[in-house]
């Protein structure tokens, strides 16, 4: 019951502020991992929160390290926040262990990530979350962050095949013209 009143009242303030929730999630898919492009803001955590309980889907993130400390640790692990240490590359294969397992022991549950890394401008994708999804055999779910036509949510259900190169051209194919909040910071398809 409270997950239907979250889900409702996160559905009416992303209607609220203008947004367009996309087709609803796929109920046949219990897992996977869960990637959002453009990622230029602050503001798409925000978004994404709101997104995440409107489709009332049980999800953890990947949330850059520096981000976890006290007390804001504490609020962003209550949501689902998996700190990443992007400089250890150790430490970076460690966290991907763990996602990668997290994902093979629960029923039901999703992993966000953005394939940017980053806010600021790249001149590629990382390519973790590809490799998480494959190693875990779980679809890769496709959701944008539209700030043009202020859309929001799922595009489609991809599953990987093994074939790095090709899947990602097809898979940045669905994310030709979206634009995120600052549309000089990311790449386009």
């Amino acid at each position: 019951m409270l997950k239907n009143i979250k889900s409702r009242f996160s559905c009416f303030i992303l209607k609220m502020l203008g947004w367009k929730l996309l087709q609803p999630f796929p109920i046949h898919i219990a897992k996977g991992v869960l990637i959002t492009y453009p990622h230029t803001s602050y503001w798409d955590f925000f978004y994404g929160m709101l997104t995440i309980a409107a489709y009332r889907i049980p999800a953890k993130y990947a949330l850059k390290k520096e981000i976890m400390f006290f007390p804001l640790n504490f609020f962003f692990s209550a949501l689902g926040a998996v700190p990443i240490h992007r400089k250890n590359m150790q430490a970076k294969v460690r966290t991907s262990t763990y996602m990668i397992r997290y994902l093979q022991s629960i029923a039901r549950g999703f992993l966000v990530i953005m394939p940017e890394g980053t806010r600021a401008k790249v001149s590629r994708w990382q390519v973790g979350f590809y490799k998480m999804a494959l190693q875990a055999q779980v679809p890769i779910v496709l959701t944008t962050i539209d700030y043009a036509k202020k859309e929001i949510g799922i595009l489609l259900v991809f599953e990987p095949t093994g074939n790095l190169t090709q899947d990602l051209l097809k898979i940045q194919q669905y994310y030709q013209g979206r634009k995120g909040k600052y549309p000089s910071k990311s790449i386009q398809y």
